[in-house]
């Protein structure tokens, strides 16, 4: 045919009688419709794609493979692998991810597992009581209710406030003699030395310093003092004789004189078979001495009574203040 160059062919009513193929720059097809695709393939001629629904997205198919096109879902513009914004979309379970500047998590469901402590949780999935968390170091409770046994593996259990102690509870023990039951808080317990010097009151003794210093202890308001007292000389000392120094002073009641006699007395100017008592005198701090040597009981110890290097040794237990 004259005026055509090369392959061209001619169709039916015109100068091209059948569909021009790819390799001479056609298509290979006939009809294409309205919002289809033209895809090329291996072959001579390319696959046509139909239009897709307004609900569809087209999604590569592969090597040698026409795309097709795939339901979408949600609405809005394209997402990209770059730093999309996606508004309220259902991520279902993703299989990894970040959320370090996510805000709104709902922290009352869609939760699961147990947040540990080392991810600012608690570790636990149950808790008793109100307001704050209790965490291991230097916490402050109020008035929590402990049930069963209470075990401190180390340290000490430490009453930090003035006037408050151990209350001991259940019933008070009235099997005898139907005492009355008064403060059942043990508010102190302390131990300790303390300096006993012999004295008239007045005019002190020279202590011996081996034999000046005894011990305390005090649980609540009972003290219990011991020790051995001796001097290298008597001084100015007259009159009757004491010995000051206890660590507490001595409650101010008839029901607080306490006392004993001597376990062991040394170089005393007394007669024979007399015993040294002492007791400890309300709202003060010192022990009156005594000797048994009267017609009708004890007198004050006189410090004639005493010799240079006199000593005794004592104990017992009184009220304090």
């Amino acid at each position: 045919m004259s005026g055509i160059i090369g392959r061209s062919k001619t169709r039916e009513s015109g100068i091209i009688s059948t569909d021009l193929a790819v390799a001479d720059g056609g298509t290979g097809v006939s009809t294409l419709a309205d919002g289809g695709l033209v895809v090329g393939n291996a072959g001579d001629d390319v696959e046509v794609v139909a239009a897709g629904a307004t609900t569809e997205v087209l999604v590569g198919g592969g090597t040698n493979t026409a795309p097709v096109w795939t339901t979408a879902t949600g609405s809005g513009a394209p997402v990209r692998a770059t730093s999309p914004t996606l508004t309220t979309p259902a991520l279902g379970t993703p299989s990894s991810g970040t959320l370090t500047n996510a805000t709104g998590l709902p922290l009352s469901s869609g939760v699961t597992g147990t947040l540990p402590v080392a991810n600012g949780g608690t570790g636990v999935t149950s808790s008793t009581g109100s307001v704050n968390t209790v965490l291991s170091t230097s916490p402050t409770i109020a008035t929590p209710t402990l049930s069963g046994d209470v075990s401190i593996s180390t340290g000490d259990l430490v009453i930090g406030t003035a006037g408050k102690g151990i209350t001991f509870g259940g019933d008070p023990d009235t099997r005898q003699n139907s005492p009355s039951v008064g403060d059942r808080t043990l508010y102190d317990y302390e131990e300790g030395t303390w300096t006993g010097v012999v004295s008239d009151g007045t005019n002190v003794m020279t202590m011996n310093a081996s034999y000046t210093t005894g011990y305390y202890t005090k649980v609540g308001n009972l003290v219990t003092v011991s020790g051995y007292f001796a001097t290298h000389s008597v001084g100015s000392a007259s009159g009757a004789i004491r010995i000051t120094g206890l660590p507490f002073t001595v409650v101010n009641n008839n029901a607080g004189y306490s006392g004993g006699n001597a376990a062991f007395g040394y170089s005393l100017n007394i007669t024979q078979y007399s015993s040294v008592s002492y007791s400890a005198i309300p709202d003060n701090t010192y022990i009156r001495l005594s000797i048994w040597d009267g017609t009708f009981g004890s007198t004050d110890m006189q410090a004639s009574s005493w010799t240079a290097d006199g000593g005794l040794i004592i104990g017992f237990s009184y009220r304090a203040a």
